[in-house]
Protein backbone atom coordinates (compact mmCIF):
# COMPACT_ATOMS: atom_id res chain seq x y z
CA UNK A 1 0.00 0.00 0.00
CA UNK A 2 1.55 3.70 -0.72
CA UNK A 3 1.23 6.41 1.73
CA UNK A 4 -2.88 7.64 0.50
CA UNK A 5 -3.38 3.61 1.45
CA UNK A 6 -4.38 3.11 -2.31
CA UNK A 7 -2.47 -0.24 -3.79
CA UNK A 8 0.96 -0.28 -5.45
CA UNK A 9 -0.30 -1.55 -9.17
CA UNK A 10 3.17 -1.66 -10.02
CA UNK A 11 4.13 -3.98 -7.37
CA UNK A 12 2.01 -6.11 -5.34
CA UNK A 13 -1.02 -6.53 -8.07
CA UNK A 14 1.59 -7.46 -10.54
CA UNK A 15 2.61 -10.17 -8.48
CA UNK A 16 -0.55 -11.35 -7.42
CA UNK A 17 -2.46 -11.34 -10.38
CA UNK A 18 1.10 -13.53 -12.21
CA UNK A 19 1.54 -15.71 -9.23
CA UNK A 20 -2.30 -15.85 -7.51
CA UNK A 21 -5.30 -14.79 -9.68
CA UNK A 22 -7.28 -18.51 -10.51
CA UNK A 23 -7.83 -17.72 -14.14
CA UNK A 24 -8.49 -20.77 -15.06
CA UNK A 25 -11.19 -21.57 -11.98
CA UNK A 26 -12.42 -18.75 -13.72
CA UNK A 27 -12.83 -19.46 -17.06
CA UNK A 28 -14.34 -23.31 -15.63
CA UNK A 29 -17.17 -21.28 -14.25
CA UNK A 30 -18.00 -18.49 -16.50
CA UNK A 31 -17.84 -20.59 -19.18
CA UNK A 32 -20.50 -23.35 -17.65
CA UNK A 33 -19.37 -26.57 -19.20
CA UNK A 34 -19.51 -25.06 -22.58
CA UNK A 35 -23.19 -24.37 -22.88
CA UNK A 36 -22.44 -22.85 -26.22
CA UNK A 37 -19.64 -22.50 -27.91
CA UNK A 38 -19.32 -18.80 -27.60
CA UNK A 39 -20.55 -18.57 -24.29
CA UNK A 40 -17.89 -17.42 -22.45
CA UNK A 41 -16.66 -14.49 -25.12
CA UNK A 42 -20.01 -12.95 -24.87
CA UNK A 43 -19.51 -12.06 -21.39
CA UNK A 44 -19.14 -8.08 -20.41
CA UNK A 45 -15.89 -7.77 -18.40
CA UNK A 46 -15.18 -4.09 -16.56
CA UNK A 47 -12.21 -3.19 -15.36
CA UNK A 48 -11.15 -0.06 -13.23
CA UNK A 49 -7.74 0.70 -14.27
CA UNK A 50 -5.16 2.22 -12.14
CA UNK A 51 -5.95 5.89 -13.07
CA UNK A 52 -9.40 5.46 -11.76
CA UNK A 53 -10.74 5.16 -15.58
CA UNK A 54 -12.82 2.15 -16.87
CA UNK A 55 -13.49 0.13 -19.20
CA UNK A 56 -16.38 -1.23 -19.64
CA UNK A 57 -17.83 -4.24 -22.61
CA UNK A 58 -14.44 -6.24 -22.57
CA UNK A 59 -14.86 -9.33 -23.52
CA UNK A 60 -12.43 -12.39 -23.85
CA UNK A 61 -11.92 -16.10 -26.23
CA UNK A 62 -10.81 -17.87 -23.12
CA UNK A 63 -8.73 -17.75 -19.99
CA UNK A 64 -5.66 -17.40 -22.10
CA UNK A 65 -6.53 -13.90 -23.51
CA UNK A 66 -8.04 -12.82 -20.24
CA UNK A 67 -5.03 -14.01 -18.46
CA UNK A 68 -2.67 -11.85 -20.88
CA UNK A 69 -5.06 -8.49 -20.79
CA UNK A 70 -5.71 -8.74 -16.67
CA UNK A 71 -1.82 -8.88 -16.46
CA UNK A 72 -1.08 -5.64 -18.84
CA UNK A 73 -3.66 -3.82 -17.82
CA UNK A 74 -3.72 -4.93 -13.59
CA UNK A 75 -6.63 -3.49 -12.84
CA UNK A 76 -7.60 -2.01 -9.60
CA UNK A 77 -11.48 -3.93 -9.84
CA UNK A 78 -12.94 -6.21 -11.62
CA UNK A 79 -16.75 -6.53 -12.33
CA UNK A 80 -18.66 -8.63 -13.80
CA UNK A 81 -21.65 -8.00 -16.77
CA UNK A 82 -24.18 -9.96 -18.41
CA UNK A 83 -23.98 -12.13 -21.21
CA UNK A 84 -24.65 -10.68 -24.25
CA UNK A 85 -26.87 -11.68 -27.48
CA UNK A 86 -23.85 -11.52 -29.86
CA UNK A 87 -20.16 -10.81 -29.67
CA UNK A 88 -18.80 -7.69 -27.74
CA UNK A 89 -16.39 -6.89 -30.06
CA UNK A 90 -18.94 -6.60 -32.93
CA UNK A 91 -21.64 -4.11 -30.67
CA UNK A 92 -21.63 -1.42 -32.89
CA UNK A 93 -21.92 -3.06 -35.82
CA UNK A 94 -24.93 -4.72 -35.14
CA UNK A 95 -28.51 -2.95 -35.18
CA UNK A 96 -29.47 -0.87 -31.63
CA UNK A 97 -31.93 -3.93 -30.72
CA UNK A 98 -29.64 -6.87 -31.58
CA UNK A 99 -27.41 -5.46 -28.65
CA UNK A 100 -28.81 -6.79 -25.50
CA UNK A 101 -28.44 -8.39 -21.81
CA UNK A 102 -29.65 -11.99 -21.92
CA UNK A 103 -28.41 -13.44 -18.76
CA UNK A 104 -26.56 -13.27 -15.54
CA UNK A 105 -26.31 -15.08 -12.57
CA UNK A 106 -29.29 -13.94 -9.49
CA UNK A 107 -27.74 -11.80 -7.55
CA UNK A 108 -28.01 -10.87 -3.60
CA UNK A 109 -26.10 -7.85 -2.19
CA UNK A 110 -26.31 -7.51 1.30
CA UNK A 111 -24.60 -3.95 2.54
CA UNK A 112 -24.46 -3.28 6.35
CA UNK A 113 -24.91 0.10 5.34
CA UNK A 114 -28.45 -0.79 4.89
CA UNK A 115 -28.58 -1.80 8.75
CA UNK A 116 -27.54 1.93 9.94
CA UNK A 117 -30.74 2.82 11.76
CA UNK A 118 -30.60 -0.76 14.11
CA UNK A 119 -26.91 -0.89 14.52
CA UNK A 120 -24.86 1.46 16.84
CA UNK A 121 -21.49 0.98 16.22
CA UNK A 122 -20.43 1.50 12.85
CA UNK A 123 -21.50 3.75 9.71
CA UNK A 124 -21.37 3.39 6.29
CA UNK A 125 -19.36 1.39 4.94
CA UNK A 126 -17.47 0.31 8.11
CA UNK A 127 -18.13 -2.89 9.72
CA UNK A 128 -16.80 -4.38 13.01
CA UNK A 129 -17.37 -7.69 15.23
CA UNK A 130 -20.38 -6.20 17.14
CA UNK A 131 -21.77 -6.14 13.27
CA UNK A 132 -20.41 -8.55 11.95
CA UNK A 133 -23.59 -11.30 13.26
CA UNK A 134 -25.95 -8.91 10.89
CA UNK A 135 -24.60 -10.53 7.71
CA UNK A 136 -24.08 -14.22 9.36
CA UNK A 137 -27.81 -14.09 10.55
CA UNK A 138 -28.71 -12.59 6.70
CA UNK A 139 -26.97 -14.99 5.20
CA UNK A 140 -28.28 -17.97 7.04
CA UNK A 141 -31.79 -16.88 5.88
CA UNK A 142 -30.93 -16.07 2.56
CA UNK A 143 -29.09 -19.73 1.49
CA UNK A 144 -31.75 -21.65 3.39
CA UNK A 145 -34.39 -20.37 1.18
CA UNK A 146 -32.56 -20.11 -1.35
CA UNK A 147 -31.95 -23.89 -1.53
CA UNK A 148 -35.71 -25.58 0.39
CA UNK A 149 -38.10 -22.90 -0.83
CA UNK A 150 -36.20 -22.32 -4.46
CA UNK A 151 -34.52 -25.42 -5.02
CA UNK A 152 -30.94 -23.25 -5.73
CA UNK A 153 -28.52 -26.21 -5.77
CA UNK A 154 -25.75 -23.72 -6.50
CA UNK A 155 -24.94 -21.13 -4.28
CA UNK A 156 -21.60 -19.08 -4.29
CA UNK A 157 -21.03 -16.80 -1.11
CA UNK A 158 -18.68 -14.21 -1.74
CA UNK A 159 -17.20 -11.51 0.69
CA UNK A 160 -16.16 -8.09 -1.06
CA UNK A 161 -13.02 -7.38 0.50
CA UNK A 162 -14.83 -3.63 1.79
CA UNK A 163 -14.06 -4.32 5.55
CA UNK A 164 -21.25 -12.23 1.57
CA UNK A 165 -39.88 -14.73 -0.36
CA UNK A 166 -38.50 -16.93 2.45
CA UNK A 167 -40.64 -18.40 5.62
CA UNK A 168 -41.23 -15.62 8.41
CA UNK A 169 -41.18 -18.25 11.05
CA UNK A 170 -37.76 -20.38 10.05
CA UNK A 171 -36.12 -16.83 9.42
CA UNK A 172 -37.30 -16.08 12.98
CA UNK A 173 -35.89 -19.30 14.19
CA UNK A 174 -32.66 -18.96 12.22
CA UNK A 175 -32.30 -15.09 13.72
CA UNK A 176 -33.65 -16.38 17.16
CA UNK A 177 -30.23 -18.15 18.63
CA UNK A 178 -28.20 -15.12 17.34
CA UNK A 179 -30.36 -12.29 18.20
CA UNK A 180 -29.48 -11.71 22.07
CA UNK A 181 -25.62 -11.79 21.95
CA UNK A 182 -26.12 -9.42 18.74
CA UNK A 183 -29.08 -7.36 19.91
CA UNK A 184 -28.28 -7.03 23.66
CA UNK A 185 -24.50 -8.23 23.92
CA UNK A 186 -22.83 -6.66 20.61
CA UNK A 187 -25.27 -3.54 20.02
CA UNK A 188 -26.70 -3.04 23.77
CA UNK A 189 -29.72 -2.02 21.64
CA UNK A 190 -31.99 -1.68 24.82
CA UNK A 191 -28.51 0.69 26.72
CA UNK A 192 -29.91 4.37 26.58
CA UNK A 193 -33.44 5.89 26.68
CA UNK A 194 -33.25 7.10 22.88
CA UNK A 195 -32.28 2.97 22.31
CA UNK A 196 -35.47 2.09 24.45
CA UNK A 197 -37.81 4.23 22.85
CA UNK A 198 -36.86 2.80 19.62
CA UNK A 199 -37.87 -0.62 20.44
CA UNK A 200 -40.89 0.17 22.72
CA UNK A 201 -41.91 2.14 19.49
CA UNK A 202 -42.47 -0.94 17.72
CA UNK A 203 -45.22 -2.16 20.40
CA UNK A 204 -48.25 -1.66 18.54
CA UNK A 205 -50.56 -0.96 21.41
CA UNK A 206 -50.17 2.60 23.44
CA UNK A 207 -51.22 1.06 26.76
CA UNK A 208 -48.68 -1.31 26.59
CA UNK A 209 -45.75 1.01 25.17
CA UNK A 210 -46.42 3.60 28.36
CA UNK A 211 -45.97 0.04 30.79
CA UNK A 212 -42.57 -0.48 29.02
CA UNK A 213 -41.54 3.09 29.88
CA UNK A 214 -42.06 2.21 33.56
CA UNK A 215 -40.69 -1.88 33.40
CA UNK A 216 -37.22 -0.62 31.33
CA UNK A 217 -36.43 1.62 34.67
CA UNK A 218 -36.46 -2.07 36.48
CA UNK A 219 -34.01 -3.11 34.00
CA UNK A 220 -29.92 -2.36 34.74
CA UNK A 221 -28.72 -4.12 31.10
CA UNK A 222 -30.22 -4.88 27.65
CA UNK A 223 -30.67 -8.62 28.55
CA UNK A 224 -32.12 -7.55 31.76
CA UNK A 225 -34.79 -5.37 29.61
CA UNK A 226 -35.23 -7.90 26.62
CA UNK A 227 -36.30 -10.32 29.20
CA UNK A 228 -38.73 -7.55 30.49
CA UNK A 229 -40.36 -6.92 27.16
CA UNK A 230 -40.78 -10.12 25.95
CA UNK A 231 -42.39 -10.86 29.64
CA UNK A 232 -44.77 -7.90 29.55
CA UNK A 233 -45.47 -8.94 25.80
CA UNK A 234 -46.61 -12.51 26.57
CA UNK A 235 -48.61 -11.42 29.67
CA UNK A 236 -50.32 -8.52 27.61
CA UNK A 237 -50.95 -10.69 24.52
CA UNK A 238 -52.81 -13.44 26.85
CA UNK A 239 -55.13 -10.19 28.89
CA UNK A 240 -56.05 -8.68 25.27
CA UNK A 241 -55.58 -11.44 23.21
CA UNK A 242 -54.35 -10.33 21.06
CA UNK A 243 -51.76 -11.64 18.40
CA UNK A 244 -49.99 -8.31 16.99
CA UNK A 245 -48.45 -8.34 20.65
CA UNK A 246 -48.38 -12.36 20.65
CA UNK A 247 -46.22 -11.65 17.47
CA UNK A 248 -44.15 -8.33 18.27
CA UNK A 249 -41.09 -9.84 20.05
CA UNK A 250 -40.40 -12.08 16.79
CA UNK A 251 -41.29 -8.79 14.50
CA UNK A 252 -38.63 -6.62 16.69
CA UNK A 253 -36.06 -9.50 16.15
CA UNK A 254 -37.41 -8.98 12.25
CA UNK A 255 -36.85 -5.47 11.90
CA UNK A 256 -33.40 -5.46 13.25
CA UNK A 257 -31.63 -8.43 11.77
CA UNK A 258 -33.76 -9.95 8.75
CA UNK A 259 -31.67 -9.46 5.47
CA UNK A 260 -31.87 -5.77 3.63
CA UNK A 261 -31.31 -5.99 0.08
CA UNK A 262 -30.71 -4.10 -2.72
CA UNK A 263 -32.93 -5.02 -5.20
CA UNK A 264 -31.83 -3.04 -8.29
CA UNK A 265 -29.34 -5.70 -8.10
CA UNK A 266 -31.11 -8.65 -8.11
CA UNK A 267 -33.16 -7.59 -11.07
CA UNK A 268 -30.90 -5.33 -13.55
CA UNK A 269 -29.79 -7.40 -16.45
CA UNK A 270 -26.99 -4.80 -16.84
CA UNK A 271 -25.90 -4.59 -13.38
CA UNK A 272 -22.69 -5.50 -12.53
CA UNK A 273 -21.24 -7.77 -10.34
CA UNK A 274 -17.80 -7.33 -8.45
CA UNK A 275 -15.85 -10.25 -9.30
CA UNK A 276 -14.48 -12.50 -6.68
CA UNK A 277 -10.56 -13.12 -6.54
CA UNK A 278 -10.24 -9.21 -7.07
CA UNK A 279 -8.70 -6.97 -4.93
CA UNK A 280 -10.49 -4.02 -2.87
CA UNK A 281 -8.63 -0.94 -4.19
CA UNK A 282 -8.48 0.78 -0.84
CA UNK A 283 -8.19 -2.02 1.85
CA UNK A 284 -6.47 -4.19 0.03
CA UNK A 285 -8.03 -7.35 0.99
CA UNK A 286 -9.17 -10.16 -1.93
CA UNK A 287 -13.01 -10.90 -2.22
CA UNK A 288 -13.18 -14.10 -1.20
CA UNK A 289 -15.35 -16.77 -1.43
CA UNK A 290 -16.89 -18.26 1.71
CA UNK A 291 -18.90 -21.54 2.81
CA UNK A 292 -21.69 -20.50 4.11
CA UNK A 293 -22.25 -23.86 5.74
CA UNK A 294 -18.62 -22.77 8.23
CA UNK A 295 -19.90 -19.16 8.67
CA UNK A 296 -19.07 -18.88 12.26
CA UNK A 297 -15.33 -19.72 11.47
CA UNK A 298 -15.05 -17.32 8.75
CA UNK A 299 -13.47 -13.94 9.80
CA UNK A 300 -13.85 -11.37 7.29
CA UNK A 301 -10.64 -9.24 9.48
CA UNK A 302 -8.45 -12.00 8.64
CA UNK A 303 -9.64 -11.89 5.10
CA UNK A 304 -6.18 -11.91 2.77
CA UNK A 305 -4.50 -8.69 2.22
CA UNK A 306 -2.74 -8.40 -0.78
CA UNK A 307 0.63 -7.43 0.77
CA UNK A 308 0.28 -10.28 3.08
CA UNK A 309 -0.43 -12.51 0.23
CA UNK A 310 2.46 -11.17 -1.47
CA UNK A 311 4.87 -11.91 1.98
CA UNK A 312 3.69 -15.74 1.82
CA UNK A 313 4.17 -16.22 -1.96
CA UNK A 314 7.90 -15.01 -1.50
CA UNK A 315 8.32 -17.44 1.80
CA UNK A 316 7.07 -20.02 -0.36
CA UNK A 317 9.29 -19.73 -3.06
CA UNK A 318 12.16 -19.69 -1.48
CA UNK A 319 11.77 -23.60 -1.49
CA UNK A 320 11.23 -25.92 -4.25
CA UNK A 321 8.57 -27.25 -2.80
CA UNK A 322 6.78 -24.00 -1.87
CA UNK A 323 7.67 -22.64 -5.33
CA UNK A 324 5.72 -25.53 -7.40
CA UNK A 325 2.60 -25.24 -4.85
CA UNK A 326 2.14 -21.48 -5.15
CA UNK A 327 -1.53 -20.25 -4.23
CA UNK A 328 -1.64 -23.45 -2.06
CA UNK A 329 0.96 -22.15 -0.02
CA UNK A 330 -0.82 -19.08 0.85
CA UNK A 331 -4.02 -17.79 3.17
CA UNK A 332 -5.95 -17.75 -0.44
CA UNK A 333 -6.03 -21.20 -0.41
CA UNK A 334 -9.08 -21.44 1.60
CA UNK A 335 -11.13 -19.09 -0.53
CA UNK A 336 -9.90 -20.99 -3.45
CA UNK A 337 -10.77 -24.59 -2.40
CA UNK A 338 -14.42 -23.18 -1.50
CA UNK A 339 -14.69 -22.26 -5.22
CA UNK A 340 -13.40 -25.07 -6.37
CA UNK A 341 -16.01 -27.13 -4.28
CA UNK A 342 -18.40 -25.09 -6.12
CA UNK A 343 -17.12 -25.69 -9.42
CA UNK A 344 -16.97 -29.47 -9.50
CA UNK A 345 -20.73 -29.18 -8.38
CA UNK A 346 -21.58 -27.20 -11.50
CA UNK A 347 -19.51 -29.07 -13.78
CA UNK A 348 -21.64 -32.41 -12.56
CA UNK A 349 -24.79 -30.33 -13.15
CA UNK A 350 -23.33 -29.26 -16.69
CA UNK A 351 -22.57 -32.88 -17.50
CA UNK A 352 -25.85 -33.50 -16.61
CA UNK A 353 -27.51 -31.21 -18.71
CA UNK A 354 -25.36 -31.97 -21.99
CA UNK A 355 -26.12 -36.09 -21.57
CA UNK A 356 -30.19 -34.82 -21.62
CA UNK A 357 -30.08 -32.57 -24.48
CA UNK A 358 -27.64 -35.10 -26.55
CA UNK A 359 -29.93 -37.94 -25.39
CA UNK A 360 -32.80 -36.16 -27.24
CA UNK A 361 -30.74 -34.95 -30.17
CA UNK A 362 -29.93 -38.87 -30.32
Amino acid sequence: MNREGQLDPKGLLSAYYKYLFPYGLYYRWLNYGGVANDYFSRREFSFMLPDGNYMRYLSFSGAKEFEEYVQDKQPHKIDLGAVYKVKLPGRKAVAKGEFQAQERELVFDIDLSDYDDVRHCCKETAICPKCWPLMQMAARVIDTALKEDYGFRHRLWVFSGRRDHPSVERAISLIRPSFERYACGLQDFLGVGAKMEKVAALVPLASVRQQLAVDFLRGESSPRRWHILQTRLRMEAGKQASSKLARCADEIMLQYCYPRLDINVSKGLNHLLKAPFCVHPKTGRVCVPFDVAALDSFDPFEVPRVDRLADELNMARSTDAGAKKGVKMTSLQTGVAVFERFLDKLDESSKQLRQQVESKEF
